[in-house]
């Protein structure tokens, strides 16, 4: 096994599957390695520490103390998702009622088939688990509980069911682990660090995820509905973070913008009439 720590160069053979590519960045004849985990005969450590990890999953998702390293991360996704998906599973198992004098029964489409939303179950149909609780059955199947009835998901699912219910923690905890999870077969286990450190800085600062702004573009956050708010998982802001902030506040008319960091130097700085806020968060 090859220990390096997170954002090293390594030299990689194979093919890398598709959900996975985020994670190995190719630069030349070497891949610049993002997330945490394990990969084929890689163990990769975190840039900051694994109680740095700890506490951003602890402040995203609510998680409980488990062992260390990356062991410690996947019991704490485990146990989390499985209560998760058994919370959000008695609340989405769809039916008709058998008896109805109007006819409609109990439709609430979210609860059907999500690939095909109008097609609705005949009046008297008894419904079986949707579909997406089969593939939050399967993310537990791959977790290794002996979950019986599962789907592998389609491209983009949790992508999208995470857009569709914003507010639902599950999908939140799904998407942050398909994104960056598993390899093929017994390869190993990642963790995406910069969207679970997005997560962990909406939460702290209270924060709201915007609609696109002129020209497609978007900041992670919103603060107070107008405040620009970017989480950069990176050891210190650049020049380009900084006018991308002043862009930001320009185009939804404040006078302030917001940069997160894992570690840095607090600081403000001033373009115009826009004051821009660095911040350390896990400091």
């Amino acid at each position: 096994m090859r220990r390096v720590r997170e954002y090293a160069f390594v030299s990689f053979r194979g093919r890398i599957p598709r959900r996975l590519r985020w994670a190995f960045r190719k630069v030349g004849p070497l891949y610049q390695v993002r997330g945490v985990g394990k990969y084929g005969d890689l163990v990769i450590e975190p840039r900051w520490g694994w109680e740095s990890v700890y506490r951003m999953l602890d402040g995203a998702f609510a998680t409980e103390e488990g062992p260390g390293g990356m062991e410690g991360v996947e019991a704490r996704l485990r146990e989390k998702l499985l209560r998760l998906v058994e919370e959000y599973g008695r609340e989405r198992i769809g039916y008709r009622e058998r008896f109805n004098p109007y006819g409609r029964g109990k439709l609430l489409p979210h609860r059907y088939d999500p690939l095909k939303p109008a097609e609705l179950p005949a009046l008297g149909d008894e419904m079986d688990k949707p579909r997406e609780i089969l593939w939050l059955n399967y993310l537990l199947h791959v977790l290794g509980y002996g979950v019986v009835e599962y789907e592998v998901p389609p491209e983009g699912a949790f992508r999208l069911k995470l857009y569709e219910e914003p507010g639902e923690e599950v999908w939140k905890l799904a998407y942050t682990i398909w994104s960056g999870m598993f390899g093929v077969g017994d390869r190993g286990f990642l963790l995406n660090t910069p969207y679970l450190f997005e997560e962990y800085v909406g939460r702290e600062f209270g924060a709201s995820r915007p609609k696109p702004l002129e020209g497609g573009i978007r900041p992670d956050f919103l603060v107070d509905g107008k405040v620009p708010l970017d989480a950069k998982y990176k050891p210190h802001p650049t020049r380009s973070d900084i006018y991308q902030a002043f862009t930001y506040a320009v185009l939804l008319g404040s006078d302030r913008a917001i940069l997160a960091y894992p570690f840095t130097d607090r600081e403000e700085i001033k373009l115009g009439s826009v004051t821009i806020s660095i911040l350390p968060v896990l400091k």
